[in-house]
């Protein structure tokens, strides 16, 4: 029997404030974007930070007989997902031209609105596994192998608390 436990977490930040690109309080600095020019600002996919907690119990039975090699295995896997991401959280806006930009006339503004920018759900899932797998060795010189796998995965849910 085995068991095993794996975690990641990835991180990513955006550093020191321009008071000018802070379209929102206390949020990182936002961005501006112009058909044409190069767009300036933070990184709007930043900050987020991608907990994983994987906890996996598994087994696998060995069995000769004759020419069969046959293996039969399980495996449980709880997949725990902490996803703290406010996409655009600083604001994006958006102008289809330089005119549009002198003009303050902008295309689009992509941001959450104040007191729903709070992105941290926290998803749970199982994963199975199942197989079965043969090894014959028909001739000395022939060996087939045959098997089975089903893995079904269950659908992700949110922590209870968490629903919006």
């Amino acid at each position: 029997m085995r068991f095993g436990f794996v975690r990641t977490d990835e991180i990513a930040d955006n550093i020191g404030a321009t008071p000018t690109l802070q379209f929102f309080p206390n949020r990182m600095n936002g961005s501006v974007a112009v058909t044409g020019l190069s767009t300036i600002g933070a990184n709007q996919l930043n900050p987020f930070d991608l907990l994983q907690r994987k906890y996996t119990v598994a087994d696998d039975l060995y069995f000769n007989k004759g020419a069969h090699a046959l293996r039969f295995g399980v495996e449980a896997q709880r997949v725990e997902s902490d996803t703290y991401a406010p996409f655009q959280w600083g604001g994006a806006w958006v102008f289809n031209s330089v005119t549009a930009f002198l003009q303050n006339t902008p295309t689009t503004l992509n941001a959450p609105l104040p007191g729903q920018d709070s992105a941290l759900p926290r998803f749970r899932e199982w994963d199975f596994v199942g197989y079965v797998h043969d090894e014959w060795q028909a001739r000395p010189n022939v060996t087939l192998n045959m098997g089975l796998r089903y893995a079904p995965t269950t659908n992700a849910t949110v922590e209870p608390g968490q629903q919006s």
